[in-house]
């Protein structure tokens, strides 16, 4: 279960790319709120916040990638310059990577501001 949500495929396979097509479906009743940039998505994780980033690939028959971003103190410029540490499990497991590097797979999701954020409040 994701959020309430059965996101496991036929199989119980649990991708970032079937995760990610349902992600912008989320209502605010699911609690996943979408954000507007990688500056909200760190100043949500800095307070605590479950954030994730995704990209969904354009060819429905590749896999997107999904990463959750890591509380941080980046200054601007590199912020700008290779977005939030994340931590990420894939063909690369890194427990902190920058989103530019973690997400190099995909050249056109950094390249082209694709990726988006969500941010899910969670009790503990």
């Amino acid at each position: 279960m994701f959020a309430g949500r059965d996101v496991s495929c036929r199989g119980g396979n649990f991708s970032g790319a079937k995760v990610s097509r349902r992600l912008p479906a989320s209502d605010r009743q699911s609690g996943w709120v979408r954000l507007a940039d990688a500056n909200q998505a760190q100043a949500a994780a800095n307070r605590g916040l479950l954030v994730v980033a995704s990209y969904h690939n354009h060819h429905d028959d590749r896999p997107g990638h999904i990463a959750i971003v890591r509380p941080g103190s980046k200054t601007a410029e590199q912020m700008a310059a290779e977005g939030p540490d994340v931590i990420q499990a894939g063909s690369v497991n890194k427990t902190s990577i920058s989103l530019r590097d973690g997400f190099a797979g995909h050249p056109a999701a950094w390249r082209d501001h694709e990726i988006v954020y969500y941010a899910h409040d969670v009790k503990l």
